[in-house]
């Protein structure tokens, strides 16, 4: 370290929404100068409200007058009360980016959008493209450990095999096209991570569209996850129980070929730092996307609000038992709950979606579900 001046820190003051710099300066009093350069990670929810320009924080619901305060419906839950206007709109958004298909059993996505993309991020990386930032990522998960490679590989390979990726060559030549004379071509960084509890994907990609400003311009939406102590103490006033795990909820749904120039994936069997690597397109929606799990719950929420006339048991598992993709349900008879069961195996098979396993309580649970069978 060497003593700096006012004027010193005031040259270095450029930091980035990203990347901050703030520099500290102990006095000569105790001891001569000393310099710090930190790093902070600013929350995505932060970053999302600097660009924000249409809804400025004078907007938000903070005050309701004692007519308002006594309405009904804002007072049915307390969760309601705190929606400010942004997540409505947000919430809005996700809506209307998903479509039930029920003649083919698929749910279609949209990327949806609350800022122009081919503006923010043409900006963001000054060019068409953040190739140049994806390639340097992918280098480095091909210096990776020969014994991670083999998972990794092993992942990609399933992707391809479930089709939620394909090789742009593989695309109909129209949908090429579209992709490579988009304005703006989008390719997500990915990481190989290690989970070892995982049985059926010890090694998973992950994708990191913070990092490419993608996550900044896609909304979250509400918050209207089940609250998971209340779904314990109500199947706890049940003798048969039985719980279950939507299989890969996220990837059942299908991207519209709008969102194709901005879901590109570099890789390349080989995984050789030295070659080259290939374009994908990923077909499905995505975990680490944040509009993804909206567009997943709703969704679901969607698809028994379909079944409630003829899955009504499905329909109270989906709404009210339902903690993301995992369902924990209960019945006061067996004959109940395998109808539960059944009901909802048969909704959720509506649009495409299935059950990975099903453990009952008194029973073995299914090996996809325990490692050691208890």
């Amino acid at each position: 370290p060497h003593p700096l001046n006012e004027q010193d820190i005031l040259d270095v003051g450029g930091g980035t929404v990203e990347n901050e710099l703030t520099m500290q300066i102990e006095p000569e009093s105790n001891g001569g100068h000393f310099c710090g350069v930190h790093k902070t990670a600013v929350p995505i929810q932060k970053m999302r409200e600097l660009i924000n320009d249409d809804n400025p924080a004078d907007e938000m619901i903070t005050y309701r007058c004692d007519d308002c305060a006594k309405c009904i419906t804002c007072r049915k839950s307390p969760r309601l009360n705190a929606i400010s206007l942004q997540e409505a709109v947000e919430q809005d958004l996700i809506e209307r980016s998903i479509r039930i298909d029920l003649e083919n059993r698929r749910v279609i996505a949209k990327l949806p959008f609350v800022k122009n993309p081919v503006e923010y991020l043409s900006d963001k990386h000054k060019s068409n493209s953040n190739l140049r930032q994806a390639k340097s990522i992918y280098f480095a998960q091909c210096k990776k450990p020969d014994t991670e490679k083999v998972g990794i590989r092993k992942a990609h390979a399933e992707l391809i095999e479930k089709g939620f990726m394909i090789r742009i060559d593989e695309l109909p030549g129209k949908t090429q096209d579209m992709i490579k004379n988009a304005p703006f071509r989008h390719y997500y960084p990915w990481f190989s991570v290690l989970k070892d509890d995982s049985l059926s994907t010890p090694v998973r990609l992950v994708v990191d569209p913070t990092r490419t400003g993608l996550n900044v311009i896609l909304p979250k939406g509400e918050n209207r996850m089940s609250r998971i102590l209340d779904i314990v103490v109500r199947n706890r006033t049940k003798l048969y129980t039985w719980v279950s795990d939507v299989s890969k909820l996220y990837n059942q749904l299908i991207l519209d070929e709008s969102a194709y120039p901005y879901s590109l994936f570099l890789y390349d069997e080989s995984l050789d730092p030295g070659k080259e690597p290939t374009t994908y397109v990923m077909t499905r929606a995505w975990y680490g996307v944040i509009s993804t799990g909206g567009q997943a719950g709703f969704a679901l929420d969607e698809i028994a609000n379909i079944g409630k006339e003829t899955h009504t048991n499905a329909t109270k598992c989906l709404n009210r038992d339902r903690y993301v993709d995992d369902i924990f349900s209960r019945d006061e008879t067996e004959q109940g709950r395998e109808s539960q069961i059944n009901e909802v195996k048969e909704l959720l098979g509506t649009a495409g979606f299935n059950l990975k396993y099903v453990v009952r309580s008194g029973d073995k649970p299914d090996k996809k579900a325990s490692p050691d069978g208890k």
